[in-house]
């Protein structure tokens, strides 16, 4: 099972994009934001989970998880692993952008 990632881990996160150059900022957050659409579809009750997407980014040696939110069944949250840090492609929570 993959370790708990602290916001340390996390590539897209605010602590660790903002220590890094703009260009690396730029790139990890367009990735980002293509791991975020690609691994959604559109759903009877709105996005939900591409879990064929998902497979073969696991397949291929990235571990992807995407599920609803244990309290916000609205709202999907999930990461995708790139060797020890993952990339967030969870949904903002309310009152984050």
């Amino acid at each position: 099972m993959p370790k708990e990632a602290g916001s340390e881990d996390i590539l897209n996160s605010p602590d660790v994009l903002n220590t890094l150059p703009a260009k690396t900022q730029q790139q990890i957050q367009e990735v980002a934001s293509f791991a975020y659409d690609v691994t959604r579809k559109m759903g009877d009750n709105g996005a939900e989970p591409d879990k064929s997407v998902m497979k073969a980014l696991v397949k291929a040696g990235f571990p992807t998880v995407l599920q609803t939110a244990q309290y916000d069944p609205l709202r999907l949250e999930g990461y995708i692993e790139i060797g020890d840090m993952r990339i967030d492609i969870g949904d903002p929570s309310e009152g984050e952008s």
